[in-house]
């Protein structure tokens, strides 16, 4: 195992072989709404993990927060670490967006 890339997935579609080892039939991806974005991690060249961040402006409490969705590790590649430097790197994105705080 190289060192794991933690980066943007420009393609959520790139993602469907890793997200079928979850859900057992590889996913469609129809699409992502416009404050949609997606960490992957790669090893490789292969992505291993990943997770999809939405964020959200309230304007009830006048505040932008983070939504951390779809989180998942390759079986081959859990224990680690690398669902905590996706979620690093989540954090990361939301304190650049400027956002109050993260849910899963």
């Amino acid at each position: 195992m190289a060192e794991i890339l933690i980066t943007t997935v420009d393609n959520p579609r790139e993602l469907a072989e890793l997200y079928s080892e979850w859900v057992g039939h590889i996913p469609e991806f129809n699409g992502t709404s416009i404050n949609s974005y997606w960490l992957g991690a790669k090893d490789e060249g292969k992505w291993v993990g990943a997770l999809q961040l939405i964020f959200i402006d309230d304007p009830i409490w006048d505040r932008r927060w983070t939504l951390v969705e779809n989180v998942f590790i390759s079986n081959s590649y859990r224990r680690k670490g690398i669902a905590k430097k996706l979620m690093l790197g989540a954090e990361s994105m939301a304190i650049g967006y400027g956002c109050d705080f993260l849910k899963l």
